[in-house]
């Protein structure tokens, strides 16, 4: 908990910290993994259009972090399909499932109100949020989505979704089945009680911290990938630390056939404090590691 704070979290709980090493599942927000930037895939052209024109078309008109709501300029009009009384035959709906997000809707773009070309669209991930996926994957622990749909997850290879409605005894029953449960989001939730530790992810904006975790951030995602290696950093030390204390028995049992003298009761005390202090040194050193 002391190398936490010393990154500049916030240890609500620090006798939580102790859980680390028993991490087995990672339920995460689906909006802290969401894209909320989108980039375009691919263009469909329904008409004779020049690259450079096309280009320039979509560079005035699209907007990465709100593409959904019509944009116009001069006679040219950038539209998700929905909102214009266009139909999509089968060839461009097969040509969307191949090319786009299923959770993005595809955009037309027109010119004097005749369809010129369709738009596909995915989301851009942020790379910290991808770098936490690899983490999970890394530490061979569970990866669960808390959200209500899941397409635009589906780069995370999630092993499981986790519906927000009902997230509280979703936990609850991971718990029931022997598992031990991170959660980490961005808000203020009752999972973070019912989970066994909670993360809560806070970048020191305007948006209020999320109170009830357990360890809140103060760099946002970049905290929260520390947190994840420091899982795989914890398990290594319970495990060595196992080894170390299977070591002490051993030297002791040794040491006590001989005879419990003073002096070898002495030198018993001596080793286990030794393999102690080694513990507590080998944890420290992959802490900081």
């Amino acid at each position: 908990s002391r190398m936490l704070m010393e990154a500049g979290m916030m240890v609500l709980r620090p006798y939580k910290i102790k859980l680390l090493d028993r991490i087995t599942t990672v339920v995460e927000d689906g909006d802290m993994l969401k894209g909320n930037v989108w980039s375009i895939s691919d263009v469909f052209l329904l008409q004779e259009m020049a690259n450079d024109e096309l280009v320039r078309c979509l560079h005035k008109l699209f907007v990465p972090d709100n593409p959904f709501q019509q944009s116009r300029h001069e006679q040219w009009l950038l539209a998700p399909v929905s909102t214009i009384p266009v139909k999509l035959d089968d060839a461009v709906k097969h040509w969307f499932l191949h090319n786009g997000s299923r959770q993005a809707e595809p955009l037309v773009l027109s010119f004097r109100h005749t369809p010129m070309a369709y738009v596909a669209l995915q989301p851009v991930v942020d790379p910290l949020a991808e770098a936490i996926v690899a983490a999970v994957r890394k530490s061979t622990l569970e990866l669960a989505i808390a959200n209500h749909h899941g397409p635009e997850f589906e780069w995370a290879l999630p092993d499981f979704m986790l519906d927000q409605k009902h997230l509280v005894a979703d936990i609850h029953d991971l718990q029931e089945r022997g598992k031990c449960v991170l959660y980490i989001s961005a808000a203020a939730s009752p999972a973070f009680y019912a989970s066994d530790l909670g993360v809560g992810v806070f970048d020191g904006q305007d948006a209020m911290p999320p109170w009830g975790a357990d360890i809140i951030t103060r760099q946002g995602m970049k905290d929260v990938l520390l947190c994840i290696n420091a899982i795989a950093q914890a398990r290594k030390a319970a495990l060595q630390s196992v080894e170390l204390a299977r070591i002490e028995a051993f030297s002791g049992l040794i040491m006590a056939l001989r005879g419990l003298d003073e002096l070898s009761i002495a030198r018993i005390r001596a080793a286990a404090n030794a393999a102690t202090l080694l513990a507590m040194c080998n944890g420290v050193r992959l802490v900081r590691a």
